[in-house]
Formats: structure tokens, C-alpha cells, sequence
């Protein structure tokens, strides 16, 4: 009898214990999503204790269990993108932190919280959600039993490798008729050359009756446009996909894209990671939606490709060439040439 008296003192204090602590847990609202896709992470708390000052969650630290079992290949911790929208949780957002810090000041009450945090996810393996985190006044943890979710991001379809061993009958050889406008471009490339050429010749007339102290260096400005196009048409006549060369292909031709944005725009495209290209072309209004929406999509496979070792088919190479061509043309200084 004593024996069971001692037992039940215990659970006692145990559960009364448990309940006094405040928990922390994590979920998603679906278990597995494609690379890229938007994701909702919960965050939830029993309570929120009446020394917090803040809730911080942090999304730099969104671990990829995978990377235990090969390092090489996966990517220790996620690369997210919060889906912002007016009136949210997302107004609270650091880039810098890559976190959330939420003042308990918004919130409606103390007990029980569940937030929910859209995100886009550009890493894949298995992840696991941390915890909220509570801070003090002196912005101490508060302790707390924390309970992690997690989810799985797959490959998208179309560009993981096909492995099947089916055997098609060879197809006939058809001649493939070039468009002609690649053939105008290239006319009027070699008139702008043709042009070019014609300028120095008759500079150089003019310095032979001038005092070579008196001289100054004239220096053409060649449109960012066309340079972009004349790169691109290099780059498609050089067919690197179908050698095998497909990092390299995509590393050239997000690299054309990255200048010509930089001499068109201003921006230090070169310099910026590509969320952070896009977020700032969003954020200015420099694009329409659908090329922000058809650059964001060249330049985060183009990173798939280089990084995670992803090989597309090939008419997504020439689909992204063909895209490029028309973005350049589309948005081209009005008055330019080309």
C-alpha cells in the first residue's frame, strides 16, 4: 500500500511538472513538397509566459537530416524564402537573420499560440523544423520543452534523370530549317561591326592631321542588349548541353542574364545571390510579373544545376535560351537598336 502511495506522489509531480512548462512544437501542413514549392510551417506554444518579451523563429536553422548521411551532396540547413504578405506574421521577418522576432505586444492574448510562417523551400532531403525560441526582457531563453516536425523535399519531375531502359526505333534524320531571323540578327550584328569599324577608321583619318598631345580617347558604348543578344547567340551556337557541359552551359548563361540586368537596371546583379536578384526586381517594380516569374524560374534551375548536380533535358536549355532571347528584346532600352 505504501508502495503505491510513493508511485502515485510521483506521477503526481511529474504531471504537475510537465504542465508547468511551457512547450514548444513544430509541423508543416503537408509532408512532402517538390523543390520550390510553398510550404506552411506551424509553430505552436501552450502558452506564452508574462515574462516574454518575444517569440524568435528561426528559419537559418531549418536542419537537413540527410546531410548526416552524405555531406557532399546534400545541404546542411534549408534555403527558404518567406512568402510575404501585408498584415502577417511576415512584416516581422529579418533577411539579415533570416529569422522571425515576433513581440509578444502582437499578440492577442497569452495563452496558447499557433503561428503559421508560408515559405519556399530551395534546398531537398529531409528536414527538421526547429522550435520556437522564448525570449526575456534581457533576451534570455526562457526554457521550454520543444517538440520538432518535419517534412521531405523532392526533385521536381522534369528534371531528374531517366533511368528507364526502353529501346525507341530510330527515327529518320529531318533537316532542320534555321528561322530567319537568326539570320537577320546576324546581318545586323555584322552591320553594327561593319559600323564600329567604319567610326575608328575615320577617327584615325582625323588624327593623322591633329598633335598627338591634343588627342582624346573616344570610347563606344556598346547597348547592353546587344551585347546580352550577341553572348546568347555565342552560347547557342556552342550547343555545350549536348557534350555533356551542362553546368558549365547554365553557369554561362545565368552569368549573360546577371550583366545585361546590371547594365540595365543598375543593380549589382552580379554580386546578389538569385532570391535576393528577385526580391529586389520585385521590390522596385523593374519587371512585369510573368518575366519576374520566367527569370525567377531560369535562375533558381540554373542554381539546381550547378549545385545540387541536377541534369535537365535538353529542351529546357534551349527553352531558357529562346526565353532569354525574347526577355532581352522585351526589355530593351526604348530607341535601342537590335
Amino acid at each position: 500500500m505504501m508502495r503505491l502511495w510513493i508511485i502515485g506522489c510521483v506521477l503526481f509531480l511529474t504531471t504537475s511538472w510537465t504542465q508547468a512548462q511551457n512547450v514548444s512544437m513544430t509541423s508543416a501542413d503537408k509532408d512532402t513538397i517538390v523543390f520550390g514549392d510553398l510550404i506552411q510551417l506551424n509553430y505552436t506554444l501552450s502558452s506564452i509566459p508574462s515574462d516574454c518579451k518575444s517569440i524568435v523563429i528561426d528559419l537559418g536553422k531549418v536542419r537537413n537530416k540527410m546531410y548526416d548521411v552524405d555531406s557532399a551532396f546534400f545541404e546542411e540547413f534549408a534555403d527558404i524564402s518567406v512568402e510575404r504578405s501585408d498584415g502577417t506574421l511576415t512584416d516581422y521577418y529579418d533577411q539579415s537573420t533570416n529569422s522571425l522576432s515576433i513581440p509578444t505586444s502582437a499578440l492577442v492574448n497569452n495563452e496558447g499560440q499557433s503561428l503559421v510562417v508560408p515559405v519556399h523551400v530551395y534546398s531537398f532531403g529531409d528536414f527538421e523544423i526547429t522550435p520556437a525560441r522564448l525570449l526575456d526582457q534581457n533576451d534570455s531563453i526562457l526554457p521550454l520543452i520543444a517538440q520538432s516536425g518535419s517534412f521531405v523535399v523532392l526533385i521536381p519531375n522534369h528534371i531528374q534523370q531517366d533511368t528507364s531502359l526502353v529501346i525507341a526505333d530510330i527515327k529518320p534524320i529531318k533537316e532542320v530549317k534555321k528561322p530567319i531571323w537568326r539570320l537577320l540578327m546576324r546581318i545586323l550584328l555584322g552591320l553594327i561591326v561593319l559600323a564600329v569599324l567604319w567610326y575608328f577608321w575615320k577617327k584615325y583619318l582625323r588624327r593623322e592631321n591633329t598633335d598627338t598631345a591634343e588627342q582624346e580617347e573616344d570610347v563606344v558604348h556598346i547597348p547592353a542588349h546587344v551585347r546580352a543578344l550577341e553572348d546568347l547567340f555565342r552560347l547557342r551556337a556552342s550547343r555545350k548541353w549536348e557534350t555533356g557541359e551542362s553546368k558549365e552551359f547554365q553557369s554561362e548563361l545565368t552569368n549573360i542574364i546577371r550583366t545585361y540586368l546590371e547594365e540595365r537596371y543598375s543593380i549589382p546583379a552580379l554580386e546578389l545571390t538569385s532570391d535576393e536578384i528577385i526580391e529586389l526586381i520585385r521590390k522596385k517594380s523593374l519587371l512585369s510579373k510573368t518575366w519576374s516569374s520566367i527569370l525567377d524560374d531560369i535562375l533558381h534551375i540554373a542554381d539546381l544545376v550547378k549545385f545540387a548536380k541536377a541534369e535537365p533535358d535538353h529542351n529546357i536549355h534551349t527553352d531558357f535560351l529562346d526565353k532569354s532571347v525574347d526577355f532581352v528584346n522585351s526589355t530593351k532600352e526604348k530607341g535601342g537598336n537590335g
